[in-house]
């Protein structure tokens, strides 16, 4: 017999719930939404897609440009990149209406000159990257080292690699 009155109360009153999608509905707090990037603080230094437990950070390197992606189909939300980015180049936006079912979804995408090898042509990584890495080497006294840093990591291993072999190599003996 108690329910009756609730009964009555409740169809007065109308439902507890949301207007939604009609009425915007703001997320609670401390929601943790999709990964957005800022383009002015990203150097594509690639720590978010080395944490990314899911993989849903790529680099990708096309022509002489340089993208960091993140795949909103594989992304957990978990926000490991962006307590990982030494750029503090990653937050979470407070949208929830953004998922999709393709793990190859991307909403969010950065796109950064890239600098390539001198020797093979290979990527290295983007040129801002890059000049603040020469920024650093300059600032320590250590300009000898930005001449290697045109070189990929493979070439620059066979170049010193060749440069070690010939200096530490027994010298024949003469013959008089």
């Amino acid at each position: 017999m108690r329910i009756l009155p609730e009964a009555l109360k409740t169809l007065l009153k109308g439902p507890y719930t949301e207007k939604y999608p009609k009425a915007p509905s703001p997320p609670a707090p401390g929601y943790r939404g999709r990964v957005r990037i800022d383009p002015e603080k990203c150097v594509a230094c690639g720590t978010c897609a080395r944490v990314c437990p899911t993989g849903a950070i790529v680099l990708v390197s096309e022509g002489d440009e340089i993208r960091v992606e993140v795949l909103y189909g594989k992304c957990t939300l978990c926000g490991e990149c962006i307590e990982s980015c030494p750029y503090e180049a990653m937050s979470m936006v407070e949208e929830f209406e953004h998922f999709s079912s393709d793990p190859q979804a991307r909403v969010s995408e950065v796109s950064l000159k890239l600098k390539r090898c001198r020797l093979c042509g290979g990527p290295i990584a983007s040129s801002k990257l890059m000049d603040e890495i020469v920024a650093k080497l300059e600032e320590e006294g250590l300009k000898e080292a930005v001449a290697l840093l045109d070189l990929c990591p493979a070439c620059r291993e066979k170049l010193l690699a060749n440069i070690f072999s010939q200096g530490l190599a027994p010298k024949k003996p003469s013959i008089k």
